[in-house]
């Protein structure tokens, strides 16, 4: 299994290239529609786990996004 590479490739405490032998992750998120779906606020939290990193470099991360989006 191998890591994202938007974000948790570039970790600094990550060793092997972000390789492992297990991954897993999960992605909550919200929206709230202020105009439909020509106006929305959005949010989200990530939890990412990597076991099994060369090294002893396992990766345990969360993100968390907000956002608004517009339409025309």
């Amino acid at each position: 299994m191998i890591a994202q590479s938007r974000y948790e490739r570039e970790a600094p405490q990550l060793t092997g290239g972000g390789r492992g032998d297990r991954y897993q992750a999960a992605y909550p998120g919200l929206q709230y529609f202020i105009h439909g779906d020509r106006l929305k606020l959005m949010a989200g939290a990530e939890y990412a786990r990597l076991d099994g990193g060369g090294n002893g470099g396992d990766f345990e991360g969360l993100t968390l996004l907000t956002g608004i989006r517009l339409s025309f």
